[in-house]
């Protein structure tokens, strides 16, 4: 019997804890349930006040007050477009420090046309120019070929001259990002 008396007392304190963590859980709940009532009533009292301030601030504006307001608006749409313009603006000067950087020591450009619509569209450059060897000539379009910037290299013509060097015309293509302002080509 006196086992069936401790197994007795054993249940009585795990019901007493069992019934303090139960009254611990529901303050806890009702902490947590009055408190969102509460903060939810405060967020619709400061609601209302911001807009009574706001209210507030509109009827004591004055028409000169609207009229600079109004300006100020006119200018910012102004920068905003300007800011569109210079953002599609491309660097066309990157396309001749390519050359510089690509350009075998043998081969020589006579003329060069570069037409692009924008940072956006692909680019074509037309170069006239010449090499002292063919052999010049094929490692400036093999290194043409292995830029990231190149899309396509056409060699629409090629003669020799008096001299007996290659004369010769190119059409390179390029993928937009040659024209990207130099700080954003350099990151990449």
């Amino acid at each position: 019997m006196a086992i069936e008396i401790n197994q007795i007392s054993e249940l009585k304190k795990s019901s007493t804890v069992s019934t303090f963590l139960l009254i611990i859980g529901l303050v806890v709940l009702l902490l947590v349930g009055g408190s969102y009532f509460y903060l939810q009533n405060l967020n619709n009292k400061l609601s209302q006040e911001k807009q009574n301030i706001v209210n507030a601030i509109n009827q004591k504006k004055t028409a000169e007050i609207k009229d600079l307001e109004k300006s100020v608006s006119l200018w910012e749409s102004k920068i905003n477009d300007y800011n569109i313009i210079f953002g599609n603006h491309g660097a066309d000067s990157n396309v001749f420090a390519f050359l510089e950087k690509i350009t075998h020591p043998k081969v020589w450009w006579s003329d060069i046309t570069f037409e692009s619509q924008s940072a956006k569209a692909v680019s074509t450059l037309k170069l006239k120019g010449s090499s002292d060897t063919f052999i010049s000539l094929q490692q400036q379009l093999l290194a043409l070929e292995s830029e990231g910037f190149v899309n396509k290299i056409v060699l629409n013509q090629i003669s020799l001259a008096k001299s007996g060097n290659p004369e010769f015309n190119l059409e390179i293509s390029f993928f937009p990002g040659i024209l990207k302002p130099i700080e954003e080509t350099n990151q990449q």
